[in-house]
């Protein structure tokens, strides 16, 4: 068989078409997302792919996991609040660099309520926040926490752990902040023998508003929890991930919070 001049360029020009079509294909993009379930921005994941075509895949990870050990693993991440602290000290986030106008809700949080774990609002943006109160149902709900913690003993109760405790230090009138042992291990000996079921067996829980549930938030007081928004470091598709943020903030709907007592969990109180 013999190889003409023309059988070779013919060759070359199919190469050479080849490669300018797929040239033209756009890479395959996905987005990975890390959030607690309370704050899954899924409106904004959904709509982000309808206007972009960028896939967002997310996952769901208690507040209670160990989240440095993860983390690198994602592109967009929503951490509470006393997480934050140690991320920017350990140099795992990068600072935003956010294009669009800050919103009224986030100038509303920004100028009234200090973000004292970041400052200067440079790392994070608030993704959203609510308050961690008694929810019932099929029982009538304890107006206290005090009075939680003893139908607690009778009633099927879902008790996450470190809520629980919070919970238990504000029973006995004490900033959940406290760095007292003797008061905290006060406060762990009044959960220490109740017994946590599952959420869906449950007629009593500590957990922001859970729908289906009577929600009350108790006269000495509530743990107020914020999560932001931040960028790993290691974040493969930084420009991307903040065109996400900017436009989940756009989605953003202001929370009214209740006239009581509110207050943040701080990460030096866990150390």
């Amino acid at each position: 068989m013999r190889f003409t001049r023309r059988d070779f360029l013919k060759l070359t020009g199919l190469g050479g078409a080849t490669l300018v079509l797929r040239s033209r294909v756009p890479p395959i993009r996905a987005l990975r997302i890390l959030a607690p379930s309370r704050s899954l921005p899924a409106t904004a994941m959904r709509e982000f792919t309808q206007a972009t075509g960028v896939r967002v895949i997310s996952e769901q990870l208690s507040a209670n996991s160990n989240w440095e050990l993860v983390i690198s693993n994602y592109d967009v991440v929503v951490a509470p609040s006393y997480l934050l602290t140690n991320l920017i000290r350990s140099n795992i986030i990068r600072e935003l660099n956010l294009q669009s106008p800050i919103s009224n809700y986030q100038l509303l949080i920004t100028n009234h309520h200090q973000r004292p774990y970041d400052p200067f609002n440079s790392f994070s943006v608030l993704a959203s926040r609510g308050i961690i109160g008694i929810n019932a149902r099929g029982v009538t709900p304890p107006q206290s926490w005090r009075k939680f913690f003893e139908l607690a003993q009778t009633v099927p109760t879902y008790l996450p752990s470190l809520e629980s405790l919070n919970a238990a230090l504000k029973s006995l009138g004490e900033s959940i902040n406290t760095r007292n042992t003797y008061l905290r291990d006060k406060a762990q000996s009044l959960i220490f023998n109740l017994q946590s079921c599952s959420l869906s067996d449950a007629r009593l829980a500590i957990a922001p508003p859970l729908e289906g549930w009577n929600f009350v938030a108790p006269r000495e007081g509530v743990e107020l929890w914020e999560d932001s928004f931040c960028i790993p470091r290691t974040s493969t598709h930084v420009e991307l991930a903040q065109k996400f943020i900017e436009f989940a903030l756009t989605k953003q709907k202001p929370e009214s919070l209740p006239d009581v007592k509110t207050e943040l969990l701080s990460a030096f109180a866990m150390t």
